[in-house]
């Protein structure tokens, strides 16, 4: 009987192990990196502070690009004034900036990291309500590495 209600207990877990992992939402595209597992050495490489409009008045929101020194990845953090529904993203470009791929936006105070070897790379954040088009930026880092 012990035996049963174990084996029963097991593969509820793995159901329910399964459903977590469907259901954990995706917020970018393929290719758009993995969501930042605190496993690597971070050094914050570009920094920006800028007040922003809202219709409450202003907000200021500070972002940076922080390069993992272990697995050569970049990713966007609001460091500063994150409020819930603000969005962060990365750019990337491997030709000097002058294509770029975005990846996000992500409602969070952190986007995905992406690989960073041989690009040229910045964050970018922005309220809810500025979406995309009001945000604000890092200056471009190129990570020689």
């Amino acid at each position: 009987m012990k035996r049963g209600r174990l084996l029963g207990i097991v593969m509820a877990g793995g159901v329910a192990a399964t459903v977590l992992v469907i259901a954990t939402p995706t917020h970018a595209g393929p290719g758009c990196g993995t969501p930042f597992n605190g496993f690597d050495i971070s050094a914050e490489v570009r920094e920006t502070t800028r007040t922003l409009p809202t219709s409450q008045g202003t907000r200021t929101l500070s972002v940076q690009l922080v390069n993992g020194r272990v697995f050569d990845e970049s990713r966007a953090v609001i460091a500063d004034g994150y409020r819930p529904g603000d969005l962060v993203w990365i750019e990337r470009s491997y030709d000097e900036k002058q294509t770029r791929t975005r990846c996000g936006p992500f409602s969070a105070s952190s986007s995905n990291e992406q690989d960073n070897i041989g690009a040229w790379m910045r964050a970018c954040a922005s309220t809810k309500e500025g979406g995309v088009a009001g945000g604000v930026c890092t200056r471009w880092y190129f990570d020689h590495d």
